[in-house]
C-alpha cells in the first residue's frame, strides 16, 4: 500500500488575483536635446492576499483600465509566471484559504469528499491517493452548510498533524443532509433514477 499524498486545495471560487491596483507614477524625463519635463505613467499591480504578484506599466490610466481584463486572463502565462506561482503556493498554504483574506491560517481541515461545481462525486471505482486539505483563520473556520464540498460537514479538522475526532462546529443536521445528497448522487450515477 502506498502512502497517501497530501495536498492543499484552493476553493473553486478562488480566482487567485484578489485585488487590482492602479498607480499613477510621476517621472522626470531628462534630455539634452528637448529639455527636461515631468511625465506620468500608470502601473497596474495584481495582488494576492496583499502581496504584489505581477505588475505592468502603461502610458496612462485610461490605457491601463482598458487593458486590465486581458491582463487578468494572460498574466499567468509563460515560464516566469509559472515559477512565481510555484513560489507563491508555498506562502499561500500558510494563509487563510478564504479568497481575499490574508490572515495566517490557524486551523487545518481535511476534505472528506471532493465534489465538482455541479455537485458530482468522483468515480468511486477510481479512488484518489491524495488527501486534500484547506486551512482557515479563526474568522473563516466556520464554513456553513449550503455548499457540498466547502461545508462544515465535509471537513475533518486536523490537530498537530492528526485527524481530530470531530470538528467542533459540525452540526448533525448538516451532516445528515450532506450524506443524503451523497447517496442520491451516487444512486443517480449508478442509473438508479430519482
Amino acid at each position: 500500500m502506498t502512502t497517501p499524498r497530501l495536498d492543499y486545495l484552493r476553493l473553486c471560487d478562488d480566482e487567485y488575483v484578489d485585488e487590482v491596483t492602479f498607480r499613477v507614477v510621476p517621472r522626470l524625463k531628462s534630455s539634452g536635446l528637448s529639455g527636461d519635463e515631468w511625465r506620468v505613467a500608470c502601473v497596474v499591480e495584481l495582488r494576492r492576499k496583499g502581496a504584489v504578484i505581477f505588475e505592468r506599466g502603461y502610458m496612462d490610466l485610461e490605457s491601463a483600465a482598458a487593458h486590465v481584463g486581458w491582463l487578468l486572463k494572460t498574466w499567468s502565462e509563460g515560464p516566469e509566471a509559472e515559477a512565481l506561482l510555484k513560489a507563491q503556493r508555498a506562502k499561500d498554504n500558510a494563509l487563510c484559504f478564504q479568497p481575499g483574506c490574508a490572515a495566517v491560517a490557524t486551523r487545518t481541515f481535511e476534505l472528506k469528499q471532493r465534489f465538482s461545481r455541479e455537485g458530482f462525486v468522483p468515480d468511486p471505482e477510481r479512488p484518489s491517493d491524495t488527501h486534500y486539505r484547506r486551512a482557515f483563520c479563526e474568522e473563516h473556520a466556520y464554513r456553513g452548510d449550503s455548499d457540498l464540498e466547502d461545508s462544515d460537514a465535509n471537513y475533518g479538522e486536523l490537530r498537530d498533524g492528526e485527524r481530530a475526532l470531530a470538528a467542533p462546529r459540525l452540526r448533525s443536521s448538516a451532516e445528515d443532509r450532506l450524506e443524503s445528497v451523497r447517496r442520491d448522487v451516487e444512486r443517480k450515477l449508478r442509473g438508479g433514477g430519482a
